[in-house]
């Protein structure tokens, strides 16, 4: 896990949220493909707790996450859930996502074959001719990022 963070954190966002101490979720952002052409688009993934759900957590640190995202200058997010997950379902469509295919067994883990759902949500306005994103290295200590971090986190307060 150490790797895949420091992996992902020079040029995309990833939050988490601790209670005492506790990491109970987490929510980022990586590349969508590697090809130029897809450089406007992240992939997003949410993970919380099994015993910290239904809390608003993943709610609200994708709100963050959605909004650093945009401010990079990304457009589409993309989120696949492996199925079944009724929960994680509703969460992505209540997130603003559409499911735009499943990939049949696609993904094993548990000693079983998956299907994993599609999802994909507007991040940002398509524009031509956008420009770069910008990494989040650059982006994380602005005021902009933590005023995003801040909304979430007074999300997480309303909701305990």
């Amino acid at each position: 896990m150490r790797r895949r963070i420091l992996t992902v954190l020079p040029q995309h966002p990833w939050l988490v949220y601790e209670s005492s101490e506790t990491l109970l979720g987490y929510v980022y952002a990586t590349t969508h493909r590697e090809r130029a052409a897809y450089r406007w688009s992240v992939d997003v993934a949410a993970y919380v707790r099994a015993d910290a759900q239904r809390r608003g957590i993943a709610r609200a640190l994708y709100t963050a996450l959605f909004e650093i995202v945009a401010l990079q200058g990304y457009r589409n997010a993309y989120a696949g859930v492996t199925l079944p997950n009724p929960s994680s379902v509703a969460l992505h469509k209540a997130m603003g996502f559409e499911q735009v295919g499943i990939y049949h067994q696609v993904g094993y883990k548990f000693g079983e074959w998956h299907d994993v759902a599609w999802f994909e949500r507007p991040l940002a306005e398509h524009v031509l001719e956008p420009s770069e994103p910008v990494a989040f290295s650059k982006l994380a200590g602005t005021r902009e990022a933590m005023a995003a971090m801040a909304r979430a986190e007074g999300l997480l307060r309303q909701t305990y």
